[in-house]
Parts: structure tokens; sequence; C-alpha cells
């Protein structure tokens, strides 16, 4: 029997094999220019410092407060990466909820606002603030009217304070004051029935990565 060969179905093969290496090529560069690593972490901060309140139009949370969370973002990659957006979500009992009340914003370790974009070289870590608007309960904002009133500067620590002498914490939990003789120094809150909300970090890098980390104020109940 003897083969014949059609040299156009080779020109064709050919061809098709032409177009996978080229898309498999297309697929490992467009991978390599895009990839980036990048890890955040985020946690309260517990230096003293005057934050306020701000009143909505929401029943269910007629008012704000302004808190700081340490964030760490640390650049795992071979290059450098810019954060050119990020954006805030609140989950209040693993429901999420938008809301224009809830904002935030980036500052400085000295307090001081930044503005985007913010590159961070590689191998390097970025240490700066989180400001999140975070909103309280009816409970909660009708405890501290006793005593505070809205937009004045409230020290964070005189607020929880007062909070826990009332029995409840920033989320509307039961809570109990810890004493130094008869001074206030803590709160303490249970933790088998604690409710708190979390709020979702998210930095948009300048090739369109998306990098998330949770800020919470004790423990994740529900998520």
């Amino acid at each position: 029997m003897k083969l014949v060969i059609n040299a156009n179905w080779i020109a064709a093969i050919a061809a098709g094999l032409s177009v996978i290496i080229s898309l498999i090529s297309l697929y490992i560069s467009y991978n390599l220019s895009t990839s980036e690593n990048l890890s955040i972490i985020l946690d309260r901060d517990y230096s003293y410092y005057k934050t306020n309140l701000s009143k909505t139009q929401l029943d269910n949370y007629p008012a704000v407060i302004e808190i700081f969370w340490n964030c760490t973002i640390i650049n795992n990659s071979e290059r450098n990466i810019v954060i050119v957006d990020f954006s805030i979500e609140q989950f209040d009992e693993g429901i999420p909820e938008y809301y224009s009340i809830i904002y935030g914003d980036l500052y400085s370790s000295e307090r001081k606002h930044l503005d985007l974009p913010l590159e961070i070289s590689t191998h390097k870590s970025l240490q700066i603030l989180v400001k999140i608007g975070i909103p309280l309960k009816p409970i909660v904002y009708q405890t501290m009217m006793t005593k505070f009133k809205m937009d004045e500067q409230i020290a964070l620590d005189d607020l929880l304070f007062f909070l826990a002498a009332n029995n409840i914490d920033l989320f509307g939990n039961v809570a109990e004051p810890l004493y130094d003789g008869e001074d206030i120094i803590g709160i303490e809150v249970s933790y088998d029935d604690i409710k708190e909300q979390i709020f979702l970090l998210k930095f948009k890098t300048s090739r369109n990565n998306k990098f998330i980390s949770a800020a919470f104020w004790q423990k994740i109940n529900k998520f």
C-alpha cells in the first residue's frame, strides 16, 4: 500500500498547531504580566485618639462613628504594585448591606490623608491607617446621646468605657466594665453570643487585580 500525504492537510494541521501555540504563549504571557501577590493585615488601632458621631437618616442605623484600623500591605510579588482604588462593604451578621453612610478613607501613620495611587516596591510593605464609618444601632446611639453630643470630638476610650458602664458595647452586645479600683479600664463581652458588623476592605491594583481583607472588632461570629 502506498501512503499518500496531502500537502493541504499538512498545512492545515501546521496552521492549527501554530494558532494553539500562539494562544498558549499569549495566555502565559498575560498571566506573567498581570500576576501580583499582596497580603493585607488589618488590626484595630488601640492608640488614644478622638473621633466624632454623625447623624444619618436611617432608622436601623441612626448614627455613624469613625474608627481607625492599622493596615499593613505587603507586596510579595517580583514587581512593584500600584493600588489605584479601594472600597469597603459592610456585613451585619453575615448579610451584606450597602449604605452611603458606610465610607472609608486612607491615612498615613501620622493621620495625614493619603491620596491614591499608592505604590509598594517589590518585597516591601506599607503601613497605613484605614478609617471606617461604623453604623450604630439605635440602642447604642440612644445610650451615647445621654452624655455625648453629635458632631463633637470624643475620645474613643471615654465613649467605650461609658458604654461599658451602661452594660453595652459598640455593637449592642451585653457587656461588663473592667475596673482598676474605681476606674474603668476595659470592657468584657461574652464570646458565646457576640455580634458585630464585619467590613471587607478591597484594594484594586493598576493591573486590575483585587485583594480583600476583613476588619472586625473582636471576632467573626457569622460570615
